[in-house]
């Protein structure tokens, strides 16, 4: 009963941790429409975790097509459609995988002015896309989706709309999922600075370090747990040897070894103290934070020494090393927002 009553309280923390809203501008071909019309349109999305709601609006940008025999195939002249989708991403959509698949499923209206008269046209849908982060917040993404109508034709003409395929291709930006960090530091902490202690009662009677060496030591230890992990699967919000996310990793490492660190990933971007973004001021056991982005942390992995990282990836399908040096790990070294020591100078580290 315990454990239900904890997750009834986390699981939305956690996920209110992972909002955002998507905005996107749009092309689509609908060739269930007897025009084929050209359709350009906007969206809004609010996504929490792998899930979200859509609303699109989407105007006919063609010129008007020709009727091949205006008795049987009226003039249409302008077409609008809107949509209401739920989309189900199959994988972390805020990651670092170069491409997230998504499935979608939804109800929408037709707008269809022919021969002057307007008229209304409901239908459902279903289909799959695919979002590809470009940076700076922005992503591309490409869907096809088969339009059905729940029109029917009227007997001895041509049906004016009809069942058919929709492809769309859009770009869209992302907004919120957590408060942006502050500006990475330019430099160290100030010599003669001492870093707060943790609060009392975080760590287990007895652990305070006391040396440098009793640091190397500890991160140490840490980093072997880690390694005893490689090879999990990654799993969104998992935080167990079953599977693990990025920070349900980290924070299930250190809290083996006597440390409670924060659970969502943009908290662990602030945890402790802070470390200048340069791969030879890092220490091993530091906490590194990327973003895809632009600012906005969805990914934390921890720094092992000579510019390797060790960290559950979505893109690395788990538990697994990075070379920060690689071909591969260009990507985390051009998306490196902030750096954070969690233990320095014999001293737990608290936030700041």
């Amino acid at each position: 009963m315990n454990k239900i009553l904890a997750l009834l309280i986390l699981v939305p923390s956690a996920l209110s941790a992972q909002t955002r809203t998507m905005v996107s501008g749009y092309v689509a071909t609908d060739p269930g429409v007897a025009s084929n019309p050209l359709l350009v349109g906007l969206t809004a999305a609010r996504e929490t975790g792998p899930l979200a709601a859509r609303l699109s609006l989407g105007f006919d940008v063609s010129a008007p097509a020709e009727a091949v025999e205006e008795s049987i195939a009226p003039l249409i002249s302008g077409v609008w459609s809107t949509d209401a989708d739920a989309l189900l991403f199959l994988g972390n959509p805020r990651g670092s995988a170069a491409m997230v698949p998504y499935g979608i499923a939804g109800l929408g209206v037709r707008g269809i002015t022919e021969d002057g008269r307007l008229g209304v046209e409901p239908n459902y849908s279903y289909g799959a896309g695919f979002r590809a982060p470009l940076g700076a917040g922005f992503s591309m993404e490409g869907e096809a989706r088969y339009r059905n109508s729940f029109s029917r034709p009227a007997e001895g003409r041509m049906p004016r709309v009809q069942s058919g395929l929709e492809f769309r291709f859009g770009v869209s930006v992302g907004f919120g999922g957590g408060p942006r960090l502050r500006s990475a530091p330019t430099s160290a902490p100030p010599r003669g600075v001492r870093p707060t202690p943790m609060p009392t009662g975080v760590l287990p009677s007895g652990s305070i370090l006391t040396s440098v060496d009793s640091r190397a030591r500890l991160a140490a230890a840490t980093l072997n747990t880690a390694s005893d992990y490689i090879g999990v699967p990654y799993l969104w919000g998992g935080n167990t040897p079953d599977g693990f996310d990025c920070s349900g990793f980290i924070r299930y490492v250190f809290n083996l070894n006597g440390i409670t660190v924060p659970r969502v990933s943009q908290d662990q971007a602030r945890f402790g103290m802070p470390v200048p973004l340069e791969i030879s001021e890092f220490q091993p056991g530091d906490i590194l934070a990327f973003s895809s982005t632009n600012g906005e942390v969805d990914h934390t992995a921890l720094y092992v020494g000579n510019g390797r990282i060790i960290h559950s990836s979505s893109s690395g399908s788990g538990v697994r090393y990075d070379d920060l040096y690689s071909q591969r790990g260009q990507w985390f070294r051009d998306h490196m927002v902030a750096a954070r020591r969690v233990i320095d100078g014999g001293i737990y580290l608290s936030r700041r």
